[in-house]
């Protein structure tokens, strides 16, 4: 059966275009429907216009009339291109009124709003988006499954939003598609930001708790908190936070290594969760999301920021009780005046760390107890903190790498001075394990000249080094190893 659809626009710009249904089949995974398009003369920008709404519509995978289902396509201006018969039939409006620049006021208010809405994630994305929902028309109320799609001219650029409902209920029997890619498809994936659900999330901290204790390497949890998204929901609308959480979701995954895991734990709240990550480390992390952030250039709201709690995992700790020490930190950052990271000092202590503070930044903290009473080795040790400090505060302030090799060549070398002066004082103590303890020195400092190197050919991230020096040398070493020869000095306080 032949139909005819005209897309009217001004009659400079286009004389007609017709749609004429020939039996040009394509199959679709609900049934089988023909249609082929074809147009006459017009103005090169509709002819684009009209091309990429031809590829939209033979992608329709549906029966229009059989089925029930609606389709509708607008443009960028909100010009409805193409509407098809059922969903004139609903709205009880002949479909050529339903064409062109003014058919907007033909469409009941609450689907012009819903249909905006909508328009608006899927143009932000530039994916399609599908939804369960009831519409309700004037004689009626249906549930669809429905689809919106962004449409895309030659150049791959957005220049409308097509939808596809299909009736939730209509006798018609539907095939399974196991393999089908859409977002919500995945009960353990959050539709909106394609990141996994807080269930999701639960399972997966349950197994890295099991991992982390099992091979006795560290976990950390970081909460994040957008600052002030339901201010933005009542003002802007639910749909504009909904495209901010989408970029801003994004923008976190691009600050993330293969092994981290992120995903949504409440509305306003995300959860980060790093295998093999200190306090220190994932402050770091945390920092530099923070900054990004802040510094990112949001489409729909002028200036974005966040809160993070940063937590380490106790061994044999729930997930609530960490991840409450964690929501204990983001609170505070929310006291201390927002866009801030705060770290949780409870259960540090197994780890024999020097103190943590994160005031404006991480730093570390000399306590009298790290002194071992040597003059000299108290003194060094007091000032390679420092340079691990200089160190952090440079990376927190996103310093350019010029400025930051001196501090890296300057640490190296009060490390260097510190090890062979330490060596000196073992061996004339007579110390039993001096050469063990200059063999890890060596070590040490073989490893640190191999990252520096990698650090100023660009093949490594600051804060891989800054881990290896801050973390490996400052803390493991020179507070940790170092307090095995403390009750052989003379005079030692410990």
């Amino acid at each position: 059966m032949a139909q005819t659809r005209f897309f009217r626009h001004a009659p400079q710009d286009i004389l007609s275009l017709s749609l004429a249904c020939q039996q040009s089949v394509i199959e679709s995974r609900h049934c089988t429907y023909f249609t082929k398009i074809t147009y006459t003369t017009m103005s090169e920008k509709k002819q684009e216009t009209l091309t990429a709404l031809v590829n939209a519509i033979r992608q329709m995978e549906s029966c229009w009339q059989e089925s029930g289902t609606i389709a509708l396509v607008r443009d960028s201006s909100h010009a409805v291109l193409y509407i098809n018969n059922e969903f004139a039939r609903l709205i009880d409006t002949e479909p050529e009124k339903l064409i062109g620049p003014a058919s907007g006021a033909a469409f009941p208010a609450f689907f012009h709003k819903l249909f905006s809405e909508r328009e608006k994630l899927v143009q932000s994305g530039g994916k399609p988006a599908v939804f369960e929902e009831k519409l309700a028309f004037e004689n009626t109320e249906i549930s669809y499954s429905t689809v919106y799609f962004p449409l895309k001219n030659t150049a791959g650029e957005i220049i409308g939003t097509g939808l596809v409902g299909i009736p939730a209920k209509n006798g018609i029997e539907y095939e399974t598609n196991e393999t089908s890619l859409l977002p919500d498809d995945n009960p353990d994936i959050d539709p909106l930001t394609e990141i996994p659900t807080h269930q999701a999330m639960a399972d997966a901290i349950k197994h890295e708790i099991i991992q982390s204790e099992k091979n006795g390497k560290p976990l950390s949890i970081v909460l994040i908190n957008v600052d002030n998204l339901a201010r933005i929901n009542e003002e802007s609308g639910r749909a504009t936070g909904d495209i901010v959480l989408v970029e801003f979701c994004e923008l976190v995954k691009n600050h993330l290594r293969s092994s981290d895991l992120f995903g949504r734990w409440e509305d306003t709240e995300f959860i980060l969760v790093l295998p093999d990550t200190n306090v220190v480390a994932a402050a770091q992390v945390a920092e530099r999301i923070r900054h990004a952030i802040e510094n990112y250039q949001f489409r729909k709201v002028p200036s974005l920021t966040a809160c993070f709690g940063v937590a380490l995992h106790e061994r044999g700790e729930t997930i609530e009780d960490c991840i409450s020490r964690a929501d204990a930190a983001v609170f505070v950052a929310k006291m201390n005046g927002k866009n801030r990271v705060e770290v949780d000092r409870a259960g540090m202590s197994d780890l024999s760390l020097p103190d943590l503070k994160a005031s404006n930044f991480l730093r570390l903290v000399w306590k009298r107890e790290y002194e071992c009473g040597n003059t000299i080795i108290d003194y060094q040790h007091r000032l390679m903190v420092s340079d691990a400090n200089h160190l952090l505060a440079a990376m927190l302030e996103n310093t350019p790498k010029k400025q930051i090799t001196p501090l890296i060549n300057k640490l190296l070398a009060h490390i260097q001075q510190h090890f062979d002066e330490e060596e000196s004082i073992l061996e004339k103590m007579g110390y039993r394990e001096t050469e063990e303890h200059a063999m890890i020195h060596r070590q040490l400092i073989a490893k640190a000249v191999r990252l520096s190197v990698r650090f100023e050919e660009n093949k490594l991230d600051f804060g891989e080094i800054f881990n290896f020096l801050a973390n490996d040398v400052v803390i493991e070493h020179m507070l940790k190893t170092d307090r095995k020869y403390f009750p052989f000095l003379p005079q030692a306080r410990h």
